[in-house]
Protein backbone atom coordinates (compact mmCIF):
# COMPACT_ATOMS: atom_id res chain seq x y z
CA UNK A 1 0.00 0.00 0.00
CA UNK A 2 1.35 3.45 -0.94
CA UNK A 3 0.53 6.43 1.21
CA UNK A 4 -0.04 9.86 -0.23
CA UNK A 5 -0.04 13.23 1.43
CA UNK A 6 -2.51 15.91 0.30
CA UNK A 7 -1.07 19.02 -1.23
CA UNK A 8 -2.21 22.55 -0.35
CA UNK A 9 -1.27 25.97 -1.68
CA UNK A 10 1.09 26.58 1.20
CA UNK A 11 3.68 24.05 -0.04
CA UNK A 12 4.10 20.39 -0.66
CA UNK A 13 4.43 19.42 3.02
CA UNK A 14 2.51 22.18 4.82
CA UNK A 15 -1.03 22.44 6.05
CA UNK A 16 -3.14 25.47 6.80
CA UNK A 17 -5.44 25.87 9.70
CA UNK A 18 -8.71 27.61 9.31
CA UNK A 19 -8.19 31.35 8.89
CA UNK A 20 -5.02 30.87 6.83
CA UNK A 21 -2.54 30.40 9.75
CA UNK A 22 0.35 27.99 9.30
CA UNK A 23 0.62 25.29 11.94
CA UNK A 24 3.00 22.48 12.90
CA UNK A 25 3.30 19.36 10.84
CA UNK A 26 0.59 16.90 11.85
CA UNK A 27 1.66 13.75 13.64
CA UNK A 28 2.26 10.68 11.49
CA UNK A 29 -0.33 8.08 12.16
CA UNK A 30 0.96 5.37 9.87
CA UNK A 31 2.51 1.97 10.82
CA UNK A 32 5.50 1.97 13.26
CA UNK A 33 8.76 -0.06 12.80
CA UNK A 34 9.05 -2.99 15.19
CA UNK A 35 11.27 -2.40 18.24
CA UNK A 36 14.02 -5.12 18.71
CA UNK A 37 14.02 -6.86 22.12
CA UNK A 38 16.58 -5.82 24.71
CA UNK A 39 19.58 -8.29 24.85
CA UNK A 40 19.71 -10.58 27.90
CA UNK A 41 22.93 -9.90 29.87
CA UNK A 42 25.30 -12.88 30.21
CA UNK A 43 25.54 -14.31 33.75
CA UNK A 44 28.56 -13.08 35.73
CA UNK A 45 30.86 -15.92 36.90
CA UNK A 46 31.46 -16.06 40.64
CA UNK A 47 35.26 -15.72 41.19
CA UNK A 48 36.98 -18.62 42.95
CA UNK A 49 38.30 -17.74 46.43
CA UNK A 50 42.04 -17.02 46.23
CA UNK A 51 44.22 -19.69 47.87
CA UNK A 52 46.20 -18.61 50.90
CA UNK A 53 49.95 -18.03 50.54
CA UNK A 54 52.63 -19.68 52.65
CA UNK A 55 55.30 -17.53 54.29
CA UNK A 56 57.89 -17.73 57.07
CA UNK A 57 60.30 -15.01 58.16
CA UNK A 58 63.30 -15.20 60.48
CA UNK A 59 62.94 -13.11 63.64
CA UNK A 60 65.83 -14.06 65.94
CA UNK A 61 68.26 -16.71 67.16
CA UNK A 62 67.19 -17.74 70.64
CA UNK A 63 70.69 -19.03 71.46
CA UNK A 64 74.03 -20.04 69.90
CA UNK A 65 74.13 -17.05 67.53
CA UNK A 66 76.95 -17.62 65.02
CA UNK A 67 77.09 -13.92 64.01
CA UNK A 68 76.31 -14.75 60.39
CA UNK A 69 78.97 -17.51 60.50
CA UNK A 70 81.70 -15.05 61.47
CA UNK A 71 81.98 -16.52 64.98
CA UNK A 72 80.36 -19.99 65.17
CA UNK A 73 80.05 -21.28 68.77
CA UNK A 74 82.69 -23.84 69.73
CA UNK A 75 81.36 -27.30 70.67
CA UNK A 76 83.38 -30.23 71.93
CA UNK A 77 83.23 -33.48 69.91
CA UNK A 78 80.00 -35.33 70.70
CA UNK A 79 78.63 -32.48 72.84
CA UNK A 80 74.80 -32.35 72.88
CA UNK A 81 73.12 -28.93 72.63
CA UNK A 82 69.74 -27.37 71.78
CA UNK A 83 69.44 -24.69 69.09
CA UNK A 84 66.47 -22.31 68.98
CA UNK A 85 64.96 -19.89 66.44
CA UNK A 86 61.94 -17.58 66.45
CA UNK A 87 60.00 -17.43 63.15
CA UNK A 88 57.02 -15.32 62.09
CA UNK A 89 54.13 -16.52 59.93
CA UNK A 90 54.50 -13.96 57.12
CA UNK A 91 51.97 -15.61 54.79
CA UNK A 92 48.19 -15.77 54.75
CA UNK A 93 47.85 -19.48 55.65
CA UNK A 94 47.50 -20.52 59.29
CA UNK A 95 50.21 -22.94 60.47
CA UNK A 96 48.61 -26.05 61.93
CA UNK A 97 50.08 -29.04 63.74
CA UNK A 98 50.80 -30.55 60.31
CA UNK A 99 53.51 -27.91 59.77
CA UNK A 100 57.13 -28.39 60.90
CA UNK A 101 60.62 -26.91 60.69
CA UNK A 102 62.86 -29.52 59.03
CA UNK A 103 66.49 -29.96 58.00
CA UNK A 104 67.12 -29.19 54.31
CA UNK A 105 70.86 -29.43 53.63
CA UNK A 106 74.29 -28.52 55.00
CA UNK A 107 77.83 -27.63 54.04
CA UNK A 108 78.83 -31.26 54.74
CA UNK A 109 76.70 -34.41 55.24
CA UNK A 110 77.35 -34.36 58.99
CA UNK A 111 75.79 -30.87 59.34
CA UNK A 112 72.39 -32.31 60.29
CA UNK A 113 73.94 -33.23 63.67
CA UNK A 114 71.09 -35.63 64.43
CA UNK A 115 68.42 -32.95 64.19
CA UNK A 116 64.86 -34.13 63.44
CA UNK A 117 61.75 -32.21 62.24
CA UNK A 118 60.23 -29.91 64.87
CA UNK A 119 56.42 -29.92 64.58
CA UNK A 120 54.27 -26.86 65.25
CA UNK A 121 52.32 -27.58 68.45
CA UNK A 122 49.53 -24.99 68.10
CA UNK A 123 47.82 -22.87 65.48
CA UNK A 124 50.00 -19.95 64.37
CA UNK A 125 47.93 -17.34 62.54
CA UNK A 126 49.38 -14.87 60.00
CA UNK A 127 51.56 -12.31 61.78
CA UNK A 128 52.12 -14.48 64.88
CA UNK A 129 55.50 -15.97 65.91
CA UNK A 130 56.55 -19.45 67.05
CA UNK A 131 59.72 -20.63 68.82
CA UNK A 132 61.41 -23.78 67.49
CA UNK A 133 63.90 -25.83 69.55
CA UNK A 134 65.92 -28.71 68.05
CA UNK A 135 68.17 -31.14 69.94
CA UNK A 136 71.54 -31.62 68.24
CA UNK A 137 74.88 -33.28 68.94
CA UNK A 138 78.20 -31.94 67.72
CA UNK A 139 80.06 -34.21 65.28
CA UNK A 140 83.20 -36.02 66.42
CA UNK A 141 85.44 -34.86 63.56
CA UNK A 142 86.99 -31.37 63.85
CA UNK A 143 85.65 -28.73 61.47
CA UNK A 144 83.00 -26.08 60.84
CA UNK A 145 79.43 -27.29 60.37
CA UNK A 146 76.46 -25.31 58.99
CA UNK A 147 73.03 -26.92 58.69
CA UNK A 148 70.12 -25.22 56.85
CA UNK A 149 66.47 -25.57 57.97
CA UNK A 150 63.14 -24.58 56.34
CA UNK A 151 59.44 -24.64 57.14
CA UNK A 152 57.31 -27.37 55.53
CA UNK A 153 53.52 -27.42 55.27
CA UNK A 154 51.17 -30.37 55.73
CA UNK A 155 51.97 -31.50 52.15
CA UNK A 156 55.71 -31.47 53.01
CA UNK A 157 56.26 -28.50 50.67
CA UNK A 158 59.17 -26.26 51.64
CA UNK A 159 58.54 -22.52 51.97
CA UNK A 160 59.77 -19.33 53.62
CA UNK A 161 63.17 -18.01 54.62
CA UNK A 162 66.02 -20.37 55.43
CA UNK A 163 67.54 -20.44 58.91
CA UNK A 164 70.70 -22.25 59.93
CA UNK A 165 72.80 -23.47 62.84
CA UNK A 166 76.57 -23.10 62.68
CA UNK A 167 79.23 -24.49 65.06
CA UNK A 168 82.94 -25.26 65.14
CA UNK A 169 84.38 -28.48 66.55
CA UNK A 170 88.04 -27.93 67.54
CA UNK A 171 90.80 -30.38 66.77
CA UNK A 172 92.60 -32.32 69.48
CA UNK A 173 95.25 -30.32 71.29
CA UNK A 174 98.83 -31.32 70.54
CA UNK A 175 100.30 -32.75 73.76
CA UNK A 176 103.45 -31.16 75.08
CA UNK A 177 106.20 -33.78 75.27
CA UNK A 178 107.54 -34.46 78.73
CA UNK A 179 111.17 -33.44 79.32
CA UNK A 180 113.65 -36.22 78.79
CA UNK A 181 115.60 -37.01 81.94
CA UNK A 182 118.91 -38.81 81.93
CA UNK A 183 118.68 -42.41 83.05
CA UNK A 184 121.04 -42.96 86.00
CA UNK A 185 123.47 -45.79 85.62
CA UNK A 186 124.54 -48.14 88.38
CA UNK A 187 127.28 -50.68 88.56
CA UNK A 188 126.03 -54.25 88.18
CA UNK A 189 125.50 -56.11 91.47
CA UNK A 190 128.18 -58.59 92.36
CA UNK A 191 125.63 -61.06 93.71
CA UNK A 192 122.06 -61.79 92.71
CA UNK A 193 119.81 -61.70 95.75
CA UNK A 194 117.32 -64.50 96.16
CA UNK A 195 113.66 -63.99 97.02
CA UNK A 196 111.22 -66.11 98.85
CA UNK A 197 108.26 -67.24 96.73
CA UNK A 198 105.15 -65.15 97.36
CA UNK A 199 102.65 -66.48 99.82
CA UNK A 200 99.28 -67.21 98.20
CA UNK A 201 96.40 -65.14 99.56
CA UNK A 202 93.47 -67.40 100.41
CA UNK A 203 90.12 -66.50 98.91
CA UNK A 204 86.86 -66.84 100.72
CA UNK A 205 84.82 -67.75 97.64
CA UNK A 206 84.34 -67.02 93.96
CA UNK A 207 85.07 -63.45 92.92
CA UNK A 208 82.06 -61.25 92.23
CA UNK A 209 82.00 -58.97 89.27
CA UNK A 210 79.93 -58.52 86.14
CA UNK A 211 79.42 -55.80 83.60
CA UNK A 212 78.97 -52.37 85.20
CA UNK A 213 76.78 -51.18 82.34
CA UNK A 214 74.50 -54.21 82.61
CA UNK A 215 74.24 -53.67 86.39
CA UNK A 216 73.24 -50.06 85.73
CA UNK A 217 70.60 -51.17 83.18
CA UNK A 218 69.13 -53.68 85.63
CA UNK A 219 68.97 -51.11 88.41
CA UNK A 220 67.29 -48.52 86.13
CA UNK A 221 65.00 -51.09 84.53
CA UNK A 222 65.73 -49.71 81.05
CA UNK A 223 68.43 -49.64 78.39
CA UNK A 224 69.19 -46.34 76.64
CA UNK A 225 69.95 -47.04 72.97
CA UNK A 226 71.46 -44.60 70.47
CA UNK A 227 70.52 -44.75 66.80
CA UNK A 228 70.75 -42.63 63.62
CA UNK A 229 67.24 -42.56 62.17
CA UNK A 230 68.09 -41.59 58.60
CA UNK A 231 68.59 -45.01 57.00
CA UNK A 232 65.30 -46.66 56.02
CA UNK A 233 64.18 -49.41 56.23
CA UNK A 234 66.42 -50.06 59.24
CA UNK A 235 65.71 -46.89 61.25
CA UNK A 236 63.55 -43.96 60.17
CA UNK A 237 60.71 -41.66 61.24
CA UNK A 238 57.10 -42.32 60.26
CA UNK A 239 54.91 -39.43 59.02
CA UNK A 240 53.65 -38.95 62.59
CA UNK A 241 57.29 -38.57 63.77
CA UNK A 242 57.69 -41.98 65.44
CA UNK A 243 60.78 -44.19 65.25
CA UNK A 244 60.35 -47.34 63.18
CA UNK A 245 62.39 -49.87 61.23
CA UNK A 246 64.06 -53.28 61.48
CA UNK A 247 66.70 -52.12 64.00
CA UNK A 248 64.09 -50.45 66.20
CA UNK A 249 61.96 -53.62 66.24
CA UNK A 250 65.04 -55.75 67.02
CA UNK A 251 66.03 -53.64 70.03
CA UNK A 252 62.45 -53.73 71.34
CA UNK A 253 62.53 -57.53 71.05
CA UNK A 254 65.83 -57.67 72.94
CA UNK A 255 64.44 -55.43 75.67
CA UNK A 256 61.38 -57.64 75.99
CA UNK A 257 63.58 -60.75 76.12
CA UNK A 258 65.81 -59.46 78.93
CA UNK A 259 62.94 -57.73 80.75
CA UNK A 260 63.89 -54.04 80.48
CA UNK A 261 62.36 -50.98 78.87
CA UNK A 262 64.08 -49.65 75.72
CA UNK A 263 64.58 -45.89 75.39
CA UNK A 264 65.87 -44.56 72.04
CA UNK A 265 67.98 -41.44 71.56
CA UNK A 266 68.48 -40.22 67.98
CA UNK A 267 71.96 -38.97 67.04
CA UNK A 268 73.83 -38.08 63.90
CA UNK A 269 75.56 -41.27 62.73
CA UNK A 270 79.03 -39.86 63.32
CA UNK A 271 78.10 -38.98 66.92
CA UNK A 272 77.25 -42.54 68.03
CA UNK A 273 80.81 -43.49 68.94
CA UNK A 274 81.24 -40.39 71.06
CA UNK A 275 77.87 -40.95 72.74
CA UNK A 276 78.99 -44.45 73.76
CA UNK A 277 82.35 -43.24 75.04
CA UNK A 278 80.77 -40.37 76.98
CA UNK A 279 78.20 -42.71 78.57
CA UNK A 280 75.22 -40.92 77.04
CA UNK A 281 73.82 -44.26 75.86
CA UNK A 282 74.21 -47.86 77.04
CA UNK A 283 74.24 -49.33 73.53
CA UNK A 284 73.76 -48.28 69.93
CA UNK A 285 72.22 -49.86 66.85
CA UNK A 286 72.91 -48.32 63.45
CA UNK A 287 74.73 -48.79 60.18
CA UNK A 288 78.25 -49.21 61.53
CA UNK A 289 80.79 -51.51 59.92
CA UNK A 290 83.34 -53.19 62.17
CA UNK A 291 86.85 -51.75 61.81
CA UNK A 292 89.97 -52.27 63.92
CA UNK A 293 89.94 -48.58 64.87
CA UNK A 294 86.37 -48.78 66.16
CA UNK A 295 87.02 -52.03 67.98
CA UNK A 296 89.68 -50.16 69.93
CA UNK A 297 87.04 -47.90 71.53
CA UNK A 298 83.73 -49.85 71.54
CA UNK A 299 82.56 -53.46 71.58
CA UNK A 300 80.58 -54.99 68.72
CA UNK A 301 77.96 -57.72 68.94
CA UNK A 302 77.14 -60.31 66.31
CA UNK A 303 75.50 -58.62 63.33
CA UNK A 304 71.82 -59.45 62.74
CA UNK A 305 71.92 -58.41 59.07
CA UNK A 306 73.70 -59.67 55.94
CA UNK A 307 75.30 -57.35 53.39
CA UNK A 308 75.72 -58.33 49.76
CA UNK A 309 78.66 -55.95 49.46
CA UNK A 310 80.72 -56.80 52.51
CA UNK A 311 80.18 -59.03 55.54
CA UNK A 312 81.70 -57.11 58.41
CA UNK A 313 80.00 -59.16 61.13
CA UNK A 314 78.49 -62.60 61.46
CA UNK A 315 75.25 -63.39 59.68
CA UNK A 316 72.88 -63.88 62.60
CA UNK A 317 72.19 -62.88 66.17
CA UNK A 318 70.98 -65.14 68.97
CA UNK A 319 68.64 -62.82 70.88
CA UNK A 320 68.45 -65.21 73.82
CA UNK A 321 72.23 -65.05 74.20
CA UNK A 322 72.68 -61.36 73.37
CA UNK A 323 74.72 -59.49 75.91
CA UNK A 324 72.35 -56.58 76.28
CA UNK A 325 74.32 -54.89 79.02
CA UNK A 326 77.64 -54.16 77.35
CA UNK A 327 78.47 -50.86 75.68
CA UNK A 328 78.14 -52.43 72.25
CA UNK A 329 77.00 -51.60 68.75
CA UNK A 330 74.78 -54.19 67.11
CA UNK A 331 76.18 -53.51 63.69
CA UNK A 332 75.34 -54.00 60.07
CA UNK A 333 77.46 -53.18 57.05
CA UNK A 334 77.21 -49.68 55.66
CA UNK A 335 79.85 -50.19 53.00
CA UNK A 336 77.95 -48.14 50.44
CA UNK A 337 77.61 -45.15 52.80
CA UNK A 338 80.65 -42.94 53.60
CA UNK A 339 81.86 -42.91 57.21
CA UNK A 340 82.55 -39.28 57.94
CA UNK A 341 84.16 -39.11 61.32
CA UNK A 342 84.32 -42.57 62.80
CA UNK A 343 87.87 -43.91 62.65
Amino acid sequence: MRLRRSRASGGPHQARLPGGTRGARPAYTGLAWPTPPEPTPAPTATPEPEACKEGASYVADLNYDDKNMTAPPVMQPGQPFTKGWRLRNSGTCTWTTGYALAYTSGNVPAAQMGGQPIPVTREVRPGETFDFQVNLIAPIAPGTYQGFWNMRNAQNQRFGETVWVGITVPGAATPTPAPTLPIPTQPPPTTIPTREPPTAVPTSGPATGGDATWNKIQQAGKIVVGTAADYAPFEFYTPDVKLDGFDIALMKAIGQKVGVEVEFNDFAFEGLGGALQLGQVDAAIAAASVTPQRLAVVDFSISPWLSSISRSCSSYVDISAARAGSSAIICRSRSMVPQYSWP
